[in-house]
């Protein structure tokens, strides 16, 4: 039979649709079911689309029981209820139009899917997460979906006023309303981020709440909460926080840059990470677990107003920086467990006078008290052998200390910046102490140093003004660089009977008046006795072939140097603005002046340069204003420019064969000069200024 033209089809679709005859869904069946039992394929489907769509069910419900089984397992029911809800919505939608019989079962049970799906199951499905802590994406798509079936349903229901667009604006804004309510309603699992550690127990890694007083939760999620991770709470505004026992652990810097925090529990059986309290600098009160074995490096880093911490009296190690500058703190008991200090552990503590070390202690870091400033009285266990480096660098508060007898070594800067140290007692058997030890300590008046000791390190006494009294060891062979440079008050000191190098800026600035070089020496570095405004006198010995660069520069009361050996070169600035000196001899080794050399050698009148002189370089004599006469010998090669500028006493200077080059102002200022030349006429080396006021040349001499 024909699909369409069928009496009984006709009369169904009129009762269904309402055309000219009341809409009536169950006569209309009537007359399909007739069509049907006529063979018409349309009547037979209009019958069959009132009952349910049977395998779009059972592939929606055995979705739903896979998908919330798997979920239920990996404790991610949200994931299932989402998932089957999307199914359901999906088989909802596809039989939207299915059901012509509005008052039928079938469409009552498709209804009750599709709206209870997007109106319950899937708002369901993104609270959970989010109030799990889980995730807020779920909850922000419902958002995003919310607004828009609340838009569409607008669009449609101005377009077309029926109760089916009226729904769907309906339900738009309850998906909105309660995806927009839902943010403002706040639970414990929702606080945190968190990462599964396996699948029963997470790890708290992040803090997403503006809640500033915190208790860690013993679950989130239906699972057990056990550390807290790395940076977990760093820089998150927290005032308060509360860590049970059924935390094991907590990560690095978990609590670290919150200047807010004002107070910390930790109960027992917690671990610590490093930096825990790091720049928490209004930290006021802490609780540490009592069973702690170690406080890590950082842990009060700057926690400036915290007046006290109870250690533990199981910690065993202090890790470095751990209670960097915590100047509110004015005493620490240290328990007897402890073996181990790091390295700046108490350093910058403004406030703290005294602190008793435990005699267990075997191990001090680097910088252990570093500037802290008032620290007054402390000790040092006989199982510390050492002082380690930077060790009481930058201390005001002690006046007096005693080395104990089992040091055997003193590190780089030990106490450097003492300013208030004035005495300090060394015994004989210490066999080392570092560059810097005693540098800055000005206060300190006398240094008497070990028999023992092996060597001198660089700068040990750098910049001490007050020192009166120096005994060096008489095996002692090299005084390093800078080492007593600076020692303003130190008129006198005997040197090493073996001595061999004094190197450079060794006393440079220093008091001295006279000092006696062995005859040992064979080396003296550049600036060794610069700016040594006493120093009347001093003889080079003989194994000391050259004169480095600014070696007796500014000394302004220098009067006499003895050179008993063959000198090569006088490096630049060497007896520079040596105002007092009146003559000098070399010997015939001479090669090299340098530049400056003899600069405002005031008193200079004589001086011999032997006869193999090659090179005066750059205003050598320049300002030498008492030099009346010089006699270069024909080896000279070079007068460089300026080489004696302003030499107006000078009469006659020669100048010989071999001289290639004279220097642009060689003579310049040397109002009453005759020069003395070998050549028969100027040189082309020689400048066009050599000589700029014209005095008298004699040629051919």
């Amino acid at each position: 039979m024909n699909r369409v033209e069928n009496e009984n089809f006709r009369e169904g679709l009129k009762h269904e649709l309402g055309l000219s005859v009341k809409k009536d869904y169950k006569k209309a069946l009537e007359f399909y079911k007739k069509g049907m039992h006529e063979g018409h394929y349309m009547s037979r489907k209009k019958v069959l689309n009132t009952l349910p769509n049977v395998p779009s069910l059972i592939i929606a419900t055995l979705f739903f029981i896979v998908s919330m089984t798997i979920s239920l397992l990996n404790n991610a029911v949200w994931v299932g209820l989402l998932l089957s809800s999307i199914v359901f919505v999906i088989v909802g939608l596809a039989n939207f139009n299915r059901y012509w019989y509005k008052t039928g079962y079938a469409n009552i049970v498709h209804y009750m899917t599709l709206y209870g799906s997007m109106l319950v199951l899937i708002p369901l499905s993104t609270l959970l997460p989010y109030y799990n802590g889980v995730s807020y994406l779920p909850l922000t798509l419902l958002l995003i979906i919310g607004f828009f079936v609340f838009g569409a349903g607008l669009v449609f229901f101005i377009s077309s006023r029926n109760l089916k667009n009226l729904f769907v604006l309906i339900s738009g804004i309850f998906l909105t309303l309660i995806s927009t309510l839902a943010y403002t309603i706040k639970t414990p699992d929702m606080l945190f981020i968190f990462d599964d550690i396996d699948a029963d127990t997470v790890m708290i890694v992040g803090y997403r709440s503006s809640e500033v007083d915190v208790v860690i939760p013993e679950s989130v999620n239906n699972k057990k909460v056990v550390a807290i991770g790395p940076n977990a709470f760093a820089s998150s505004g927290i005032r308060t926080i509360e860590v049970g026992p059924h935390i094991k652990s907590i990560g690095n810097y978990a609590f670290a840059n919150n200047p807010t925090l004002i107070s910390a529990y930790l109960a027992d059986g917690i671990q610590i990470g490093s930096g825990l309290f790091y720049n928490d600098y209004n930290l006021l009160e802490v609780r540490l677990p009592s069973d702690l074995k170690s406080i890590p490096s950082y842990t009060f880093y700057t926690a400036t107003r915290l007046p006290h911490v109870e250690i533990p009296s199981g910690v065993e190690t202090i890790g470095a920086y751990a209670f960097h500058k915590t100047n509110a703190i004015t005493a620490l008991n240290l328990p007897d467990s402890l073996y181990s200090i790091g390295g700046y552990a108490f350093s910058n503590m403004a406030s703290l006078t005294e602190i008793s070390i435990p005699e267990g202690v075997i191990a001090f870091g680097s910088g252990m008290f570093s500037f802290t400033v008032n620290l007054e009285s402390f000790n040092i266990p006989e199982g510390v052998n050492y002082i380690p480096a930077y060790f009481l660098e930058g201390n005001l508060g002690i006046t007096e200390l005693t080395i104990p007898e089992w040091i055997e070594w003193i590190g780089d800067e030990a106490f450097k910046g003492m300013a208030n140290l004035e005495k300090i007692h060394l015994h004989d058997e210490i066999v080392y102490i570092g560059s810097g030890a005693f540098r800055n300590t000005t206060s300190l008046k006398e240094a008497i140093l070990p028999e023992m000791l092996e060597t001198i390190e660089p700068y040990l006494f750098f910049n001490n003004p007050s020192l009166e009294v120096l005994s060096i060891p008489d095996h002692i062979k090299v005084i390093p660089q800078g080492a007593f440079s600076g020692t303003a008050s130190l008129k006198s000191v005997v040197l090493p009977s073996e001595l061999e190098e004094i190197h450079s800026s060794a006393f440079e600035g220093s008091g001295l008046e006279s000092i006696t070089l062995p005859d040992t020496v064979r080396y003296l570095g550049g600036k060794v006795f610069a700016n040594n405004k006493n120093l009347v006198e001093i003889t080079i010995p003989e194994n000391v072939t050259r004169i480095l660069e600014s070696a007796f520069l500014g000394n302004s009361k220098l009067e006499v140097v003895n050179i008993l050996g063959e000198i090569t070169h006088v490096g630049d600035y060497a007896f520079k603005d040596n105002s007092k000196l009146k003559t000098i001899t070399f010997g015939d080794s001479l090669v090299e002046i340098g530049k400056y050399a003899f600069q405002n050698a005031t008193s200079l009148e004589t001086i011999d340069v032997g006869n193999s002189l090659q090179y005066i370089r750059n205003y050598a004599f320049y300002g030498a204003t008492n030099l009346e006469s010089i006699t270069l010998p024909d080896t000279v090669l070079r007068i460089e420019e300026g080489a004696f500028g302003q030499n107006a006493s000078l009469e006659t200077i020669y100048i010989g064969i071999n001289a290639t080059h004279v220097g642009r102002y060689a003579f310049f200022g040397c109002s009453n000069l005759t020069i003395q030349t070998a050549f028969s006429s100027i040189p082309s080396g020689w400048s066009e200024d050599f000589n700029p006021h014209n005095r008298p040349i004699v040629f051919g001499v």
